[in-house]
């Protein structure tokens, strides 16, 4: 993602270490190419926006005035948002 400084929540970083390391790897790639992936707005949440990984999904908030993207969960896909 450039100069954006990626900031993760407790609970999403959790759950990230709680994967293996392929697939830890995996979203963290995604993470980082973000722009060039499966991101959609959530309805109904301001400002929050999920990324597909997979059968992962990680939901973001970007601060476009501090350059900051806050991961603030990671789950897989049958837990819902």
């Amino acid at each position: 993602m450039g100069e954006w400084r990626i900031v993760v929540a407790p609970g999403a970083m959790k759950t990230l270490l709680g994967l293996e390391p392929r697939r830890r790897q995996k979203i963290r790639t995604a993470i980082d190419a973000l722009m060039a992936g499966d991101v959609k707005k959530l309805k109904g949440r301001s400002h929050q926006y999920r990324l597909r990984v997979g059968d992962f999904r990680v939901v973001f908030s970007p601060d476009y005035a501090t350059k900051t993207l806050a991961v603030l969960e990671v789950f897989g896909r049958g837990r819902g948002y």
